[in-house]
């Protein structure tokens, strides 16, 4: 008996120093990943460096997100993959910083992971919990993927109108508005360009001028866009645009108006219920302020 108790003690002994072992590991591994909690910090280290950013969008109420922490960020492949890159972690609901960048880069559900360039444009979008090795492999095929359109934006030669148009949209979406506006530019000024392509240029031009903040120059584009008569899906989403402006610019009156016409001009249009309650509620906004 007292031999097997020895056993029992030594291999109790054992399995403790393995457990402190991992333990350690991962301490060292978590450690090891020193995280910004300030997003201006971190875009400048990026852009002294040239670097990526490691953005880790999270709540406290986000279990998965806690288990991201626990499970992923202390392992081996992870540490590797992120070695380069400056690390970030933001609250999205600290009502500052961390809820303006889930905003701006339209994150609504977590956890959200983004990468990002030093320029601010997104190179790799992740969401959703996963084992370490399937997380980094996804991580690594996104950021691939960037690393093979960042080659076909420096590739040489005259590309069809189509194929700036391609360009141009995953230029918005990675959020690269700036450089999305000059091409959009071109294939909008180009007429020998396919109307439909022109078409989708001249709306996605104005809706990129729009978010960079050029309200003006949106009305002008959409309204030369709405004069060629596009198709009917254009037409609509391009009166919606404009209405949308008016009213972020508080011009109520010509955004309500916009609306009426738009419920006139299209009367079976699938928008219409928005439509109706955006006419309801800058209708009882302009009596409201008539009345004061």
């Amino acid at each position: 008996m007292g031999l097997v108790s020895a056993r029992g003690g030594n291999l109790h002994k054992t399995r403790s120093i393995l457990v402190l072992a991992l333990l350690l590991v991962a301490s060292q591994a978590s450690a090891a990943t020193t995280w910004k909690r300030s997003y201006a910090d971190a875009l400048k280290v990026a852009k002294a460096e040239n670097k990526l950013i490691f953005v880790d969008l999270f709540a406290d109420w986000c279990g998965w997100c806690h288990r991201f922490e626990a499970d992923i960020v202390p392992t081996e492949v992870f540490q590797k993959a992120t070695a380069n890159m400056v690390m970030l972690r933001v609250d999205t609901e600290d009502r500052g910083e961390g809820a303006q960048l889930a905003k701006r880069y339209g994150v609504s559900r977590l956890p959200t992971f983004l990468i990002l360039t030093p320029e601010e444009t997104i190179a790799a979008l992740i969401q959703g919990y996963a084992p370490a090795d399937q997380f980094v492999a996804k991580m690594n095929g996104e950021v691939s993927r960037y690393e093979n359109f960042k080659r076909s934006l420096k590739a040489g030669g005259k590309q069809s109108p189509q194929d700036s148009l391609t360009l141009a949209r995953e230029m918005i979406a990675r959020h690269d508005f700036a450089n999305a506006e000059s091409r959009l530019q071109v294939i909008w000024a180009d007429a020998s360009a396919p109307a439909a392509v022109r078409d989708e240029a001249g709306f996605l031009l104005g809706v990129t001028q729009s978010t960079r903040g050029k309200a003006a120059a949106a009305l002008e584009t959409f309204g030369k866009l709405l004069a060629r008569k596009p198709a009917v899906e254009t037409a609509q989403n391009a009166r919606l645009q404009r209405a949308s402006i008016l009213l972020g610019q508080e011009n109520y009156q010509a955004a309500l108006a916009e609306y009426k016409s738009f419920k006139s001009d299209y009367p079976s249009s699938q928008h219409q219920s928005t439509v109706n309650l955006r006419i309801v509620q800058l209708e009882a906004m302009i009596a409201r302020r008539a009345s004061r």
